[in-house]
């Protein structure tokens, strides 16, 4: 792809190659269901809780997710209609897809389960220091943040094998070696997922740019927030399998988020009380 190219142009035959290179995974069914239900007026949370409490396994999934550290509540969330109240529906309809998506791969590697699950605590604890109106959303864009090394673990698997021997002798350019090797990264085939399950903006772009949260377009704060986070769970020593190279903190991510040296150390103390819990989380 030519790099003087714009982000528009880019994007759409980025998605283009690679919707012509494989089928992206389709919503679950139950998800197209509960989107038309939540289209109507009419349709009462305790309905679209009904139809996923129908499916005992995707029940418990959501709950364990719901009532695990990241989120925060005081309160034990009982139930599926509980968790949409709570959380709000878009968060419930991504959890629906992180257990549909991470469930094949949390075995095989658990460090990038592990990794993802403390960026969303850090994300989500980051969110309410600064006083985010939604932080359960921001903590589940960056539970999906990596969604895309999954597809390539999945369906690129001979290319993924290469980025990995690759990144053995150069730690420090994981993303530039997907890129190389493939001809886009993990961020972009992430957000064009999302983009195909039709999930709002608010978890596409940060998912999008987590890398690059400078290209952020509507949504600077919260793909800051995912980026830090990102970086910051991995300094902590929870990396993603692949590479334990800490990145560096985009300078107008750090800018944007005006964090103090003492909010920091506050978030560093919450989640390092919490990163026990989150690592018992299993899909399983």
């Amino acid at each position: 792809m030519e790099k003087g190219m714009d982000l528009k142009t880019r994007r759409k035959l980025l998605k283009a190659k690679i919707r012509s290179i494989v089928a992206l995974p389709t919503v679950p069914h139950i998800l197209d269901k509960l989107s038309k239900m939540a289209a109507d007026p009419a349709v009462s949370v305790k309905d679209m809780g009904r139809v996923i409490e129908k499916d005992q396994s995707l029940t418990s999934k959501i709950l364990k997710l719901a009532n695990s550290a990241f989120y925060g509540f005081p309160r034990r969330i009982s139930t599926v209609s509980d968790a949409i109240v709570l959380l709000g529906f878009n968060v419930v309809r991504s959890l629906v897809l992180c257990s549909s998506i991470f469930e094949g791969v949390e075995k095989e590697n658990v460090s990038l389960w592990e990794h993802s699950m403390g960026t969303a605590l850090v994300a989500g604890s980051i969110a309410r220091k600064l006083g985010h109106k939604n932080p359960e959303e921001v903590s589940t864009a960056a539970l999906l943040h990596d969604i895309g090394k999954i597809i390539i673990m999945n369906l690129f698997r001979k290319e993924y094998e290469e980025i990995k021997r690759m990144v053995r002798l150069d730690p420090g350019g994981s993303l530039e070696l997907e890129e190389e090797v493939l001809g886009f990264n993990h961020a972009d085939i992430g957000a064009i997922l999302a983009d195909h399950w039709n999930l709002p903006l608010t978890l596409v772009e940060p998912i999008e740019t987590h890398h690059n949260p400078s290209a952020s377009r509507k949504l600077a704060l919260e793909s800051s927030i995912v980026h830090f986070s990102d970086v910051l769970i991995r300094a902590l020593g929870y990396a993603d399998g692949v590479t334990d190279i800490v990145p560096a903190v985009d300078e107008r991510a750090w800018a944007v988020m005006g964090l103090k040296r003492h909010d920091l150390i506050d978030v560093v103390m919450e989640c390092e009380e919490s990163i026990i819990e989150v690592k018992g989380v299993s899909l399983g």
